[in-house]
């Protein structure tokens, strides 16, 4: 390899901070970076530093944790969220195989004499110091000794994905030996197979886009790190335009503007935690754990496509809670917009902000219902408003129908209680489905509560007198509270326009 061919062996040093929080040389790994080859007789690579985010995290290490994890196991030529520093020695006379990566690259000749060639047919000879700045475009590089290894340093950049003449930009390794497709965590070949089964045309045109529209469906988001990045840039997106999100939500909702808040905040606050519990250390100690020849005890994989029909209520925030766990875990998701969402604001700001946010291989947005025929992949769904089949298989039902109780215990803080519930009852405009139904109160504070409550739900109501309460969304409730009021079930303790306080004696 080069080593044998006269060319010193480069050193790296890496700084970091003592417990003083003074400047030292990291002693985690060797100055020489290791060279590997491609494979016998072929250029050599020396990863000399490798990180998996853009900018990288440095607290607490992780980037040499990450970068462990590249020795390891190399990368290919880039990693599309981080960035790489590489040797690259060629031996004499080698022409590399013509090939792209959609990434920018600034090379430097160390050694010898190289040349670039063009697939346009240009070419330029580059000398030791010379730079070439590689904006993702087809090229090989030549060796012009026939007797001398070369040297070039290569920095490798993410960038931003684009077409030209209306294709997109994509990587072509030209069939370089030894160099697979770019290092990903969590490669799933049943997911691969689903995206592909998109992009082949097998959805139907029922659903509403072209293959070539589904197409950005092919590539999911594999590793913990591309997560976490795709969780921040919608993070990034929804908090530069917070001011025209809640001016949406206001006229949509006729909320509150504390209740707006509280919802934009939880949106947020849900993004954040599932972005914390993404641990890229973890993510690549599971990835390499059957190539160590150990059991993948507690390995997991996307499930492929998650289609999503979002909850009436809370647009923001149930959208969220669902789109969350699904890009962090790996998967593609399709929106379905119904009718009645499609005349807000809010879904067509929020949904147009993170469609220019996410990778378009990930997010798509359709206003037809996704059916599992035009699909023709493994899929899940996730349905916020209920449905005619909670047995469904395959799916994730949110029974909007269920009742919801709350019990108050003899011990229990009262004030804070009766707060809490009022809240819950009153809170939205009295539309939420998480309001309880029921509250089974313990008989030694039962006189205690109902004063409170009483007392709250006439503040609440002074203040708002537009509420409708929730008793009334429901005809069922409403037959059962004229049922136990005829029959003596129930004493009315306090009743007005949003809601009725009963003290339900036969339990």
């Amino acid at each position: 390899m080069a080593l044998q061919g006269k060319l010193p062996h480069p050193k790296r040093y890496i700084t970091s901070r003592n417990a003083q929080g003074r400047a030292v040389i990291d002693q985690t790994f060797p100055p020489e970076a290791p060279f590997y080859e491609l494979r016998s007789g072929d250029a050599a690579f020396a990863q000399c530093y490798v990180t998996e985010s853009y900018p990288p995290q440095l607290a607490d290490g992780a980037d040499l944790k990450a970068y462990g994890g590249f020795l390891e196991q190399p990368p290919g030529l880039t990693v599309s969220t981080g960035t790489v520093l590489r040797y690259v020695d060629m031996p004499p006379g080698l022409e590399s195989p013509m090939h792209q990566t959609v990434s920018m690259d600034y090379g430097v000749v160390l050694e010898g004499e190289v040349e670039l060639v063009l697939d346009s047919g240009e070419t330029r000879r580059l000398t030791r110091g010379d730079i070439c700045v590689q904006r993702a475009t087809m090229h090989a590089w030549r060796n012009m000794s026939s007797t001398d290894w070369a040297r070039m340093l290569y920095i490798l950049q993410p960038v931003h994905k684009f077409s030209v003449n209306g294709e997109e930009i994509k990587e072509d390794y030209g069939g370089m030996p030894g160099v697979g497709r770019p290092r990903l965590l969590h490669w799933d070949p049943v997911v691969e197979e689903s995206r592909d089964l998109l992009v082949s045309g097998q959805v139907g045109a029922r659903i509403g886009y072209s293959p070539r529209d589904v197409g950005s469906a092919r590539y999911p988001c594999k590793t913990a790190v591309t997560g976490k990045a795709q969780l921040k840039q919608i993070h990034d997106a929804l908090s530069e335009n917070d001011a025209a999100i809640r001016q949406a939500m206001l006229e949509d909702t006729s909320y509150r503007h504390v209740e707006v808040d509280l919802e934009y905040w939880l949106a947020l606050e849900c993004l954040a935690k599932h972005f914390d519990a993404i641990d890229p250390e973890s993510a690549l100690r599971i990835e390499y754990t059957i190539a160590r020849g150990e059991d993948l005890v507690d390995g997991t994989e996307p499930v492929g496509v998650v289609v999503l029909e979002t909850a009436t209520h809370c647009f923001l925030y149930c959208l969220m809670s669902a789109l969350a766990p699904a890009i962090s875990t790996g998967n593609a998701v399709i929106v379905q917009v119904s009718t009645d969402k499609s005349m807000l604001k809010t879904p067509q700001i929020v949904l147009r902000l993170i469609g220019d946010a996410l990778d378009k291989d990930i997010f798509q947005t359709v206003d037809h219902e996704a059916k599992s025929s035009d699909l023709g992949c493994r899929h899940i769904r996730v349905l916020q408003n209920g449905g005619k089949n909670p047995s469904l298989p395959g799916t994730l039902l949110s029974n909007t129908e269920a009742r919801v109780l709350a019990i108050v215990e003899r011990d229990a803080d009262i004030a804070a209680a009766v707060d809490a519930l009022a809240v819950a009852c009153f809170s939205l405009r009295g539309r939420s489905p998480y309001a309880p139904d029921l509250v089974l109160v313990n008989e030694q504070v039962k006189k205690e509560f109902l004063i409170a409550a009483s007392r709250a739900a006439i503040e609440l109501v002074a203040d708002h007198t537009e509420l409708q309460g929730k008793l009334a969304r429901h005809e069922s409730k409403s037959d059962m509270i004229r049922r136990v009021d005829e029959e003596g079930l129930a004493t009315m303790v306090s009743t007005n326009p949003s809601a009725m306080i009963l003290d339900i004696h036969d339990q």
